[in-house]
């Protein structure tokens, strides 16, 4: 269960499988951009950025409300693949 008006610091796959599915109606992510610029920006390598990446935002997607939005800052590399990926999820 998730606490109302809580900040929690956690794994985003351990928290997001807290959260019911079509609940949340504005989901804010600055995820890491995978540029090595701290230990939890740091990545094997661009794939593996990305499955992170791609992992939770499938988990993340069927949270949203139908109504809701993803609003998910990043750089423009990245940008450009993630939003090819949430096209693909419909």
């Amino acid at each position: 269960m998730v606490e109302i008006n809580n900040i929690e610091v956690s794994d985003v796959l351990d928290y997001l499988k807290k959260v019911d599915d079509k609940s949340v109606k504005l989901l804010l992510s600055d995820p890491p951009y995978g540029i090595s610029i701290d230990d939890w920006d740091v990545f094997n390598d661009e794939e593996s950025y990305f499955n992170f990446m791609y992992e939770w935002l499938t988990i993340a997607i069927n949270k949203i409300t139908d109504d809701g939005s993803i609003y998910l800052f990043n750089n423009a590399y990245n940008s450009v693949h993630i939003l090819k990926f949430l096209q693909e999820q419909g």
